[in-house]
């Protein structure tokens, strides 16, 4: 039926700027929801796969441009498996370890910290496990 799942929040958010007039109507709505939030939580997976096979490829330009794209948001390791984030890094080169300890630093050094930290909280503690 559909070609491609996209998620296109101005259309989503339109959707929901009205009131259901009837339960149909409603019962439609919360089908829709359901299905924007699968698409939306499967396409943040993918930007998170994406980190994890960068530095799997050493590739710094594209793990820095993933820090800025995410850099002050909630969602950039949402989705990341701590094992497999440390296994990655472990076998990353050294200058790619260098990259990500100097995005880790300055997402970390940022004023808005408390938005985000709280969220990362989890990995950074399951990391850390693995450094002991």
């Amino acid at each position: 039926m559909f070609k491609e799942k996209r998620n296109k929040p101005k259309r989503f958010d339109n959707l929901f700027h009205f009131k259901a007039d009837n339960d149909q109507v409603a019962e439609i709505r919360e089908l829709i929801k359901e299905f924007h939030n699968k698409i939306k939580k499967e396409q943040d997976a993918k930007k998170s796969n994406e980190l994890i096979k960068y530095i799997e490829n050493n590739d710094e330009k594209l793990i820095d441009e993933i820090f800025q794209k995410f850099n002050l948001s909630t969602d950039l390791f949402k989705y990341i498996v701590a094992d497999t984030l440390f296994s990655k890094i472990v076998n990353a080169e050294n200058q790619t370890i260098e990259t990500i300890t100097e995005l880790l630093g300055s997402r970390y050094t940022s004023t808005n910290i408390g938005e985000y930290l709280y969220n990362d909280k989890a990995l950074l503690k399951d990391l850390e496990t693995f450094t002991e």
